[in-house]
């Protein structure tokens, strides 16, 4: 045998029982790069606005931008109506949307500034392409849910997303399983759930979890008590 033939087979074989049944890797990122300002479908907008006018501290909102074809966008936040509507390429790096009074500026594939009516937002945001696959099954993420800054609602919640099908785990510390819900994939690095509330089951809460910059972003809403949390998950 050649040794050059043992070397490649040696290498196969270790990379074969690295890959035993059950392990899963790590979630990829999604791709943040090739972005076309007049021909974006398949990517996506994510933007984290931190608002940190009340006393309690920071809190952090999700507003999810889809680019769809003949110039229409989708905007998906909790607690708001779906929509979709028309946006307006000013310029070779700023996208207007006149229904939301928002423009986006993006340069080198990156959102550098963000407006709504004219002032500007603070946040973190991100462009995203949407990946092949979804890259959620079979990942478990632990974290915390906030109201704020300095109130933690839940310390150690966790969702774990099943292999097969769209349905997720989700619970108040790992390994126990409060409840398990279907999901709506968005872009293969995002989900979307309706769920039925603790306290009142004929009124819905609404999750959505988006990962990104190697963690999982979320706002949940509250149907009962009208309010909003927030969290950030890590992959475990």
């Amino acid at each position: 045998m050649k040794p050059t033939f043992l070397i490649l087979a040696l290498m196969t074989l270790l990379m074969l029982s690295c890959s035993k049944d059950g392990d899963v890797p790590p979630t990829p990122d999604p791709q943040e790069a090739g972005f076309d300002i007049h021909d974006p479908v398949g990517h996506f907008m994510l933007l984290n606005f931190k608002d940190s006018s009340i006393e309690e501290g920071t809190t952090e909102t999700l507003r999810l931008y889809q680019f769809l074809p003949d110039n229409l966008i989708h905007s998906l936040q909790l607690n708001f109506p779906d929509a979709s509507n028309a946006y307006e390429v000013m310029d070779e790096n700023t996208i207007s949307i006149p229904e939301d009074r928002i423009r986006i500026m993006i340069v080198d594939d990156e959102i550098t500034k963000v407006t709504i009516q004219g002032e500007e937002i603070n946040g973190t945001f991100h462009l995203i392409k949407s990946p092949a696959q979804n890259i959620l099954p079979g990942n478990t993420y632990t974290g915390s849910y906030r109201l704020n800054e300095a109130t933690i609602i839940h310390p150690h919640f966790f969702y774990g997303f099943h292999k097969d099908g769209l349905k997720v785990d989700a619970g108040f510390e790992k390994g126990t399983v409060l409840r398990t819900d279907n999901y709506e994939s968005i872009g293969n690095f995002a989900a979307y759930i309706e769920t039925p509330n603790i306290n009142d089951p004929t009124l819905m809460d609404q999750e959505l979890l988006i990962w990104v910059g190697g963690k999982l972003e979320a706002n949940y809403y509250d149907d009962y008590f009208d309010f909003e949390f927030y969290g950030t998950f890590t992959d475990q």
